[in-house]
């Protein structure tokens, strides 16, 4: 599960919390709330937002989704500049086919 994955191209990072919280019930027995609950949420996060949001800065699930709602143009921000600095690192691939003659 990725923030802004095929069929969820318009989420904000709320959006995004809360799906991962929908579905924590069928990926473990243990419920409940706190940092261990948190970490599990953020486990697919984009790794730009690791610097904003951890389960040291939210220790509740409510911490969570009240840090993203307050910060949300921030994590689009950083979510996106990541993103753009991806796309200019890596190597475009070579067009065999039109190379070949």
């Amino acid at each position: 599960m990725c923030f802004r994955q095929k069929g969820h191209e318009s989420e904000d990072p709320v959006d995004f919390f809360q799906r991962r919280i929908k579905y924590l019930p069928f990926l473990f027995e243990e419920q409940g709330d706190g940092p261990m609950m948190v970490a599990r949420v953020l486990r697919t996060q984009p790794s730009a937002w690791a610097k904003d949001v951890s389960h040291l800065t939210c220790a509740t699930l409510a911490d969570l989704q009240s840090l993203a709602e307050h910060n949300a143009k921030v994590l689009i921000s950083s979510w996106n500049d990541a993103r753009k600095l991806k796309l200019l690192s890596d190597p475009k691939p070579v067009d065999t086919q039109r190379h070949a003659h």
